[in-house]
């Protein structure tokens, strides 16, 4: 049997839980908006699993010069790893409406 001590228990963590999911996106939001315009075409890109010379070519660009936007992207994001990049975008998508 449940007591009321643990309904309401209960419900603080899950407001917390709700509470600290919003504040992982709208981080992640504050990081995207900080990209420049090219930046963030070889960040979807680059999410979408394309890969430096693909980018280049679609994006008119040499192929150093995605990699230097690309670690850029990173580092503005905040990632580690290209791993963390795509987990961070697919996560928010997912949550987006």
């Amino acid at each position: 049997m449940r007591t009321a001590s643990d309904t309401v228990r209960n419900a603080i963590d899950h407001a917390c839980d709700a509470q600290s999911a919003l504040s992982v996106e709208a981080r992640f939001e504050r990081h995207l908006r900080r990209l420049t315009p090219r930046e963030r075409q070889v960040h979807d890109a680059v999410v979408a699993g394309e890969p430096n010379k693909n980018i280049a070519m679609d994006l008119g660009l040499a192929k150093k010069t995605v990699k230097v936007h690309r670690a850029r992207v990173m580092q503005k994001m905040g990632m580690r790893n290209l791993a963390d990049l795509v987990r961070a975008a697919v996560t928010r998508r997912i949550g987006a409406p």
